[in-house]
């Protein structure tokens, strides 16, 4: 049986192993060793399958690392480029801080106070150098912050006693603060104040040393130790800024001892540097009430200085107080056209001169009869607080605002402002009668007028607010005298005026238009006319005069004159209503009182004249 199987031929499966195991070298062997080589052949594939499956996974996980690393290390790229770029900003930064510290330093003309040389014991009670140094330069900065500079600019004090804040510098041992220090001694132009206590028999003498100057020794008791630092700050002061100082002086009526200053002053140095000594004098003169004497002086510094914008202020302020009202206004135009000369762009847009503009509006618009503007120009200087020192704004109130009401014909408004400013003026009394006297002028309160300038008049003060309130409020008393009948009176005060004053000879032409003196009115207002050519005032009053002695053609004409130069100017308006009025020409005055109300909308007279003129034309 066996034979018979293994005689059969055989089948398609077992050629094909057969021609299987000859492709692959076994066709020699047996069947048995041709399934083991097969069996053997398959795990062997098994092996290689798993270990290619094991090298996938491998290869997986080494791609993912590889591809972590090289996350990080573009990570480390962008973090060593950042530190890089930080340390090369620092370095622009480090290098564009010293630079500013060296232009600073080369720019530097700082008033540097040392620590003071104490005796021992007051420097265990606290008085070191180093609080003597800051005393000193604390009531130095407040001197200068109480003064109204006029020629010279404010100047920069600081001290040097060390640095409260220090910031190291690596690998320098050097604060900023002594690389400053360093950086401004060599490079800048310091002036360096230092000085010394030391006892004496009564007391306490001060010594303060300026640039290695011979010292300036102040003596005084121990207990009053802040008025010794207060004069040693004044001797300071004095050395320092001469020109700011007579300022602080004259801001303090202290007009002699300013005057001796600036008299030394005045004959060194440049042409600009006397120039600026000689407007400085002309200004202590004239606050003193001497403005005919301060005329000379600044005459002599704008002939030094032509273009010098402040010299001009002060010669049109001497020219007010004397009553030159064309001159004052031809010196404000110059003024005006010289500041930019004078001042820069950042000087005029600074808070120092912010007011200048609405000061020269409030001068022109006076000038020419705009009295509502010239009110509203005051308030604007009142918002900045450009009216002078602090706590001058009452004064400046009862001074200028409330006159400029008063002038306005808003006799309501001019009353409230004094009251409100009476009560805190720095000399209430004078500054109220003033007002008073002004605001019962236009008011027609004669009585007023003579009572309050009766306490001008008794007033005796070498400040010029006051010789220039009883000059300004005489002509009007002369006149309130003369409303009241009192002609020997008027004329006895009003000669002791001068002829050179517009208000003063416009006062004499309205005495005599009381008096029916047509020829005197002609000769006085005509005076005024002529040297006055830009200013209405004069003809305004020459033709309410005509007005009043009947002539109503000369009256219009000069109204007409008085309109062409002050258009925003009431009283002509009303004025040339009133003549209109009288020619029965009730439109034509209607249409005048229009106008008038526009630059006079309080003046209860006009509204009155403008109700009447109203009725007639209907």
């Amino acid at each position: 049986m066996a034979e018979e199987i293994t005689g059969q031929s055989v089948g398609p499966a077992t050629a094909d192993a057969d021609s299987s195991a000859a492709a692959l070298g076994l066709a020699g062997a047996s069947r048995e060793e041709a399934d083991a080589f097969l069996r053997q052949q398959a795990r062997l594939a098994r092996a290689q399958l798993a270990r290619i499956d094991a090298q996938d996974d491998h290869i997986g996980e080494e791609q993912r690392l590889q591809l972590s690393h090289l996350r990080i290390r573009r990570f480390n790229d962008y973090a060593r480029l950042a530190l890089e770029l930080a340390v090369g900003l620092v370095l622009v930064v480090v290098v564009g801080a010293l630079g500013v510290m060296a232009w600073n330093a080369a720019r530097d003309r700082d008033l540097v106070v040392d620590a003071f040389s104490v005796p021992p014991d007051l420097a265990a009670r606290g008085l070191t150098g180093s609080v003597v140094a800051s005393e000193l330069l604390d009531r130095f900065g407040r001197m200068q912050a109480a003064t109204e500079p006029t020629a010279q600019t404010e100047g920069v004090s600081r001290l040097d006693v060390g640095d409260n804040v220090r910031i190291a510098i690596p690998q320098t041992g050097i604060s900023v603060g002594e690389l400053d220090r360093y950086l401004r001694a060599w490079l800048g132009h310091e002036v360096h104040v230092g000085g010394e206590i030391v006892r004496t028999a009564d007391g306490l003498a001060l010594t303060v040393r300026y640039a290695g100057r011979p010292g300036v020794q102040v003596k005084g008791d121990e207990a009053d130790f802040d008025g010794l630092v207060g004069k040693a700050a004044e001797g300071l002061y004095a050395i320092a800024q001469p020109l700011r100082y007579s300022d602080y002086l004259a801001d303090r009526h202290r007009f002699g001892e300013a005057v001796a200053v600036l008299k030394r002053l005045a004959v060194n140095g440049s042409p600009l540097d006397r120039a600026r000594a000689l407007t400085s004098w002309a200004e202590a003169v004239d606050f003193d009430g001497r403005g005919r004497e301060a005329l000379p002086i600044v005459a002599e510094a704008l002939r030094l200085d032509p273009d010098a914008s402040f010299a001009w202020a002060v010669d049109s302020d001497a020219q007010i107080e004397l009553g030159h009202d064309e001159a004052a206004r031809a010196a404000e135009a110059r003024m005006v056209l010289m500041a930019p000369k004078t001042w820069s762009r950042a000087q005029l847009a600074s808070s120092q001169l912010a007011y200048l503009p609405y000061f020269i509006a409030q001068r022109r618009d006076s000038h020419v009869g705009d009295f509502a503007a010239a009110a509203r120009d005051w308030n604007q200087l009142f918002a900045i607080g450009g009216t002078g020192q602090a706590g001058n704004d009452a004064g400046s109130k009862l001074l200028e605002f409330a006159p400029e009401l008063a002038a306005s014909h808003d006799i309501a408004a001019a009353r409230q402002e004094i009251a409100g400013a009476a009560g805190v003026s720095s000399d209430p009394p004078r500054d109220t009668a003033y007002a008073n006297a002004i605001t019962g002028f236009f008011a027609g309160d004669w009585r007023a007028v003579l009572d309050n300038g009766a306490l001008l008049e008794a007033a005796t003060d070498d400040h010029y607010d006051f010789t220039w309130q009883s000059v300004q409020v005489r002509p009007l008393r002369a006149v309130a005298m003369a409303r009241l009948g009192d002609f020997a009176g008027a004329q006895a005060l009003i000669s002791r005026t001068p002829t050179d004053c517009d208000l003063c000879v416009r006062a004499r032409g309205q005495i005599a238009a009381l008096q029916s003196d047509w020829r005197a009115v002609d000769y006085w207002f005509g005076m005024v006319a002529a040297r006055s050519p830009s200013i209405p005032f004069a003809d305004t009053d020459w033709g309410m005069a005509l007005l009043a002695k009947g002539d109503l053609s000369g009256a219009i004409g000069k109204f007409q004159r008085a309109n062409a130069i002050g258009p925003h100017f009431a009283d002509p308006l009303k004025g040339w209503g009133d003549a209109l009025a009288r020619q029965g020409r009730w439109r034509d005055a209607l249409a005048k009182y229009d106008e008038a109300l526009k630059y006079a909308p309080a003046w209860q007279a006009l509204h009155e004249a403008r109700g009447a003129a109203a009725r007639h034309g209907a």
